[in-house]
């Protein structure tokens, strides 16, 4: 399910994999779907005269992961990008938040030398990964050795690229 400027949609598949005793939860979204589903928002405001945010909302329904990768293509991103969406990945633990111009997927196509015709090659993967607690504990001990106060559970960030 995905939730386009607070309506849900049918545009995806959750799937869990177990590997190496870590749930992983992969979000594949349905370009097809979305991709309509962005066209009426669009029309939407241009028929209303609306200004504004537009939100897609990618909602986990999975508990316990250690690791979430939602993955888009990248002529759905760059239709995002070009009407001013941004991404919400919503977990059990926070929501993230990315515009969808931070992404800079004419940036990827240029490194992977993809024709901007061609997105739709390009699957942009957001992997959002969990941090074991025993790590966890050790970062926050090691803050608080330097006066340093840890308000937010550290999250790894890697970014990857793949041609499809």
């Amino acid at each position: 399910m995905v939730i386009v400027n607070g309506e849900e949609q049918t545009a995806g598949k959750e799937t869990v994999i177990e590997q190496g005793g870590e749930k992983i939860v992969e979000l594949r979204v349905d370009s097809n779907v979305l991709s309509q589903k962005i066209d009426k928002v669009i029309n939407i405001n241009q028929s209303e005269d609306r200004q504004g945010q537009n939100l897609i909302e990618i909602p986990v329904a999975a508990q316990g992961v250690n690791q979430i990768r939602s993955i888009l293509t990248g002529d759905i991103v760059k239709k995002m990008e070009d009407n001013q969406f941004t991404l919400v990945i919503n977990t059990e633990k926070v929501n993230y938040v990315i515009p969808a111009k931070e992404i800079a997927i004419e940036k990827v196509a240029a490194i992977l030398n993809v024709a901007l015709t061609s997105l739709q090659q390009i699957e942009i993967e957001l992997r959002i990964t969990y941090i074991d607690e025993i790590k966890v504990n050790e970062i926050t001990q090691r803050g608080r050795d330097q006066g340093i106060e840890v308000i937010v559970q550290p999250v790894p960030q890697e970014r990857c690229r793949r041609q499809q």
